[in-house]
């Protein structure tokens, strides 16, 4: 853990490089279960990236998962140069959240390329699905892509979930491009 102000605003504005560990336990307090998640252009709608559960937890073994806060996602490099990405999040909680938001830091390497930030509708009811649709417009150079393209998992993702302003989960993303992963037909 660490000694930095946690919270949204300290997030958003802050952390200009990839931290080391995490800024909360993994103690899921809320329950929140993740229960789909996509990824795709928001322009052609071509699909990258899905999991559904299908009453069973995600398969985190077979996503790449590190361990339960960390994935590693592999795409085609054409996803970094796409005007806007769409990705559809859906889960559940235990608890009530009354004010539930999202801080996304992007970085390549040690640079703080994009931060997006995200807040939801309203309370979101325990036991309830809950679907986010998220649309991040490309903020990175031609520069990083090179970087991110010739330096497998130097694209990097802090991703901080708050409820009434207070942490309470940081989940770790990094990623691979190659031209051997499928892409959008035609684009590549």
């Amino acid at each position: 853990m660490s000694s930095l102000c946690v919270t949204p605003e300290a997030l958003a504005n802050g952390l200009p490089r990839p931290i080391n560990g995490y800024l909360c336990p993994p103690s899921n307090a809320y329950g929140i279960d993740f229960t789909a998640f996509t990824v795709r252009d928001d322009e052609s709608g071509f699909v990258y990236f899905e999991v559904r559960q299908d009453g069973a937890p995600l398969p985190f073994e077979m996503l790449g998962l590190e361990d339960a806060r960390s994935i590693r996602y592999r795409f085609n490099p054409d996803i970094l140069r796409l005007p806007q990405i769409n990705t559809v999040l859906e889960f559940r909680t235990s608890q009530d959240l009354p004010n539930f938001q999202v801080i996304e830091k992007h970085y390549v390497g040690e640079t703080n390329f994009a931060t997006y930030r995200f807040g939801m509708d309203g309370p979101l009811k325990a036991g309830e699905k809950h679907v986010q649709e998220y649309v991040y417009e490309n903020r990175i150079s031609e520069a990083l892509i090179t970087e991110a393209v010739g330096h497998p998992w130097s694209h990097s993702v802090e991703a901080l979930y708050f409820v009434d302003d207070e942490i309470v989960m940081h989940n770790k993303a990094a990623y691979l491009y190659s031209d051997d992963i499928p892409g959008i037909p035609g684009q590549s």
